[in-house]
């Protein structure tokens, strides 16, 4: 800031403005404001302060609340990136404030031709690189792309392999229990409900916001999700007692190899020590019923009549 800017006091005036400001996007932009020798971007903002004020006087103060700086989200978009819900329930608040902000105007706008004033300050093109070793150095480990291009080839096939194994795993899981009558109390439907209520609740909170949060934006009530999981979580006790039903008729033992292999790979993501992981009992308890079950559906698939 100039001299003369200073002595005009020229802070405290920009202040005074973004005082007046609902929102962050707003008081950034009115600390931004510095004063313009060109006619006609002052006539420009004359104009707009004008049409504000009238508006203003017309309709009464426009439905705006404080909206969030949303940058970060559509430079993830732009670069196809994924949104958390905590984002998508910003950019949803956003969506209903224009909605909001289109009837106010209409009221008063409604069937009026309009004129838009626009200046264009420069012209981006986006320059894609080109696909070769030089590219594949700069976003892999790998020196060649040939190499890149054999690495992502083995993880799809890995990720194809994975997936068709769990399908044919659920498809079996379900015909079995399809051909099974048991009578569920309904007190376990309900526990189970919980965990899954539980589940979702902690990954929300790693997004950053609250299960009440999620129910708001989704217009939905406790009871609603409650009603809505029901059937899974019939489905998940129904599957659970029929896989346990498996590992007792069967005498299926925990499998150690299996429980040491779970350790060691946890070690490893999650950088501790092995021994710290090997002394948790309710760790060790939960991968050994888990390898019971793992050996159970290994069964099923095993004594399973395939057709196509």
């Amino acid at each position: 800031m100039n001299n003369n800017l200073k002595k005009l006091e020229y802070d405290k005036i920009l202040e005074k403005i973004a005082h007046f400001c609902k929102t962050y996007l707003g008081k950034k932009y009115a600390f931004n404001l510095r004063p313009s020798q060109d006619v006609q971007e002052v006539q420009k903002s004359l104009n707009e302060t004008s049409q504000g004020v009238v508006l203003i006087q017309r309709n009464s103060t426009p439905p705006i609340g404080e909206i969030a700086d949303i940058t970060i989200y559509l430079k993830t978009l732009d670069g196809c990136g994924s949104l958390s819900i905590k984002a998508l329930i910003e950019l949803q608040n956003i969506l209903q404030m224009a909605e909001d902000l289109k009837e106010y105007f209409s009221k008063d706008l409604a069937g009026k031709d309009a004129t838009f004033h626009i200046k264009m300050h420069e012209i981006k093109e986006k320059e894609l690189p080109k696909i070769d070793d030089e590219f594949a150095k700069d976003v892999s480990e790998f020196d060649t792309l040939a190499e890149l291009k054999k690495d992502i080839k083995s993880k799809q096939e890995k990720d194809n392999e994975h997936r068709a194994k769990h399908e044919m795993e659920d498809a079996a899981i379900e015909a079995v229990c399809e051909n099974t009558k048991i009578d569920i109390p309904e007190g376990m439907i309900d526990m189970e409900i919980d965990n899954m209520i539980d589940n979702i609740s902690q990954r929300l909170q790693y997004q950053g916001i609250t299960l009440d949060q999620y129910l708001k934006m989704m217009g939905k009530t406790m009871d609603d999700v409650r009603k809505e999981f029901k059937t899974d979580a019939e489905k998940n006790v129904k599957s659970k007692l029929v896989l346990d039903q498996i590992v007792a008729e069967e005498k299926i033992e925990a499998d150690a190899k299996y429980v040491k292999e779970k350790i060691e790979e946890m070690a490893k993501q999650y950088n501790k020590k092995v021994e710290e992981l090997e002394s948790n009992e309710n760790l060790k308890s939960y991968l050994e019923e888990e390898s019971k079950t793992e050996a159970a559906i290994k069964f099923l698939i095993d004594n399973a009549k395939l057709t196509k």
